[in-house]
């Protein structure tokens, strides 16, 4: 069987491929269908951010579509300075690296 992973997030697509790696499935990204699409993830939960992704590129591949979102919480931030859904937009950048996020989680308090 073969699955479209709505991402374009090597690592997601790393650790989606090694979750499945026992299951007869051919997980494949975008990228390799040569497709490149803009989802504006403005939902307001994953799952909704999730949902959104999978119906856009189920809508152009016509193929099974797996697609995820996160967040994240991190115990000592108040609740007004929790990235939440937003984890890969601070100070108007839109595309930070995971790195780039964990550098910034594990060594000082960043404003999201």
């Amino acid at each position: 069987m073969i699955l479209v992973q709505g991402t374009s997030s090597k690592l997601k697509y790393d650790l989606m491929k090694d979750r499945l790696k026992d299951l007869d499935i051919e997980l494949i990204r975008p990228v390799d269908l040569n497709i490149n699409i803009d989802i504006e993830e403005d939902g307001k939960t994953v799952e909704e951010n999730s949902i959104k992704k999978a119906k856009a590129y189920y809508e152009v591949t016509k193929l099974p579509v797996i697609a995820e979102d996160s967040g994240l919480y991190i115990d000592k931030f108040k609740d007004s300075e929790q990235p939440g859904l937003y984890v890969k937009r601070v100070n108007g950048r839109e595309d930070l690296t995971d790195d780039e996020i964990l550098y910034r989680c594990m060594h000082y308090r960043y404003r999201w």
